[in-house]
C-alpha cells in the first residue's frame, strides 16, 4: 500500500472526490442591508420591467387589431408577464455574470459553496425556489441566508 507522501505516488487529480468538497476561499455570506438592498433594487427594476413588458404588448394589439381589438383582448395576463420577467431576470443575469443589478449596485455576487461562480442549475433552483410565497422572510433567521440559497448550496457574498 502506497502511502501519500510517496514521490512514486500518482499525483491527485482534479476529479479526486475529496478535492472537488474542498473549499477554495472561506465563503462568508453578504450582511442582511446588502441582502435587503439587492432584493428592493432588484423588485423595483422586475416590477418596471413587467409595467414595460405589459404596455407593449398593448401597444402590439392595437398595431394589430386597432382600437376596436382592445375592446375584446386585453392584452396578456399580468400575472404570466410578471413570472416571465421576473424568472427571466434572474436567470439570466445571474447565470451569464453571477449577479443582478442590484447584487452589482451593492458589490455582492453569486457563488456556489467553494466560492465559485453558481452554475446554471444552482441559479435556476434559486430562481424557482424565490417564487415560493414568502421566501422573502426566510431571512429573518439568525444569519441573512434565504430558503432560495441553502436549498439551491448558494451564497450571496461581498465581492471586494
Amino acid at each position: 500500500m502506497q502511502s501519500d507522501n510517496s514521490p512514486y505516488a500518482p499525483p491527485k487529480s482534479a476529479t479526486d472526490p475529496g478535492r472537488e468538497q474542498a473549499p477554495l476561499v472561506s465563503v462568508v455570506p453578504a450582511r442582511r442591508w446588502l441582502r435587503l438592498s439587492n432584493f428592493a433594487i432588484d423588485g423595483f427594476i422586475s416590477l418596471a420591467l413587467v409595467v414595460l413588458v405589459a404596455f407593449l404588448s398593448r401597444v402590439v394589439l392595437l398595431l394589430l387589431w386597432g382600437p376596436a381589438g382592445l375592446g375584446y383582448v386585453t392584452g396578456i395576463p399580468i400575472p404570466l408577464v410578471w413570472l416571465t420577467v421576473y424568472a427571466g431576470y434572474y436567470l439570466v443575469l445571474e447565470a451569464s455574470m453571477g449577479r443582478t443589478v442590484g447584487k452589482w449596485a451593492t458589490g455582492t455576487r453569486v457563488v456556489d459553496e467553494r466560492g465559485l461562480p453558481a452554475s446554471p442549475l444552482q441559479v435556476l433552483g434559486r430562481t424557482v425556489l424565490r417564487l415560493v410565497p414568502l421566501e422573502a422572510l426566510t431571512f429573518l433567521g439568525p444569519q441573512p441566508r434565504g430558503l432560495h440559497d441553502r436549498l439551491s448550496r448558494t451564497y450571496v457574498v461581498s465581492s471586494a
